[in-house]
C-alpha cells in the first residue's frame, strides 16, 4: 500500500517537473521571438542550451561533462536538431545510451522535435574515395 502511495507521489512529481520544463522552455522561446530566432542555427543554439542544462540536472555533472559538454548545435531542420559531437565514438555512445532521453527532452520543449548526432568526420570524411576500386568509375561517389 505504501509503495503505491509513494509511486503515485513520484508520478505526480514527474508530471509537475515535465510541465515546469515545458513552461520554462516556452518562456525562453517567447523571450527570443525576434527575427534572429527564425534563423535555424540560432534556434538550434537556444534549444540545445535548454536541453543541455536539463541533461546536467538529470544525469549529473560528471556524465554531462563527459558526453554532452562539447556537443555543438548546428541547425534545426525539418523538426530535427542536428548536433555535432567531437568523435565518432561519442556519437555512437550517445545514440546507444542517451538518444531517447535527449529526444524526450526535445519533444517536451517542442512537439515532434528530435535529435541527430554527427561527428566532424561525417561532414569531412573523404576516405570513401580511397575505398573505391580504381578499375571502376562511380560517378557522383568517387
Amino acid at each position: 500500500m505504501k509503495k503505491n502511495i509513494l509511486r503515485s507521489k513520484l508520478y505526480n512529481q514527474c508530471d509537475s517537473v515535465e510541465k515546469a520544463i515545458s513552461t520554462e522552455f516556452q518562456k525562453s522561446i517567447t523571450r527570443g521571438q525576434t527575427t534572429k530566432q527564425n534563423n535555424p542555427m540560432v534556434l538550434a543554439s537556444i534549444i540545445w542550451s535548454n536541453v543541455s542544462e536539463q541533461l546536467e540536472d538529470v544525469l549529473g555533472c560528471s556524465i554531462h561533462q563527459r558526453w554532452f559538454h562539447k556537443i555543438r548545435p548546428l541547425v534545426v531542420s525539418n523538426n530535427v536538431l542536428i548536433l555535432e559531437a567531437t568523435k565518432d565514438f561519442d556519437v555512437r555512445w550517445i545514440n546507444l545510451h542517451y538518444q531517447k532521453l535527449v529526444d524526450i527532452l526535445l519533444n517536451l520543449q517542442q512537439e515532434g522535435l528530435s535529435s541527430f548526432f554527427v561527428s566532424p568526420s561525417d561532414t569531412t570524411d573523404t576516405s570513401y574515395r580511397q575505398r573505391c576500386n580504381s578499375k571502376y568509375v562511380f560517378r557522383g561517389v568517387c
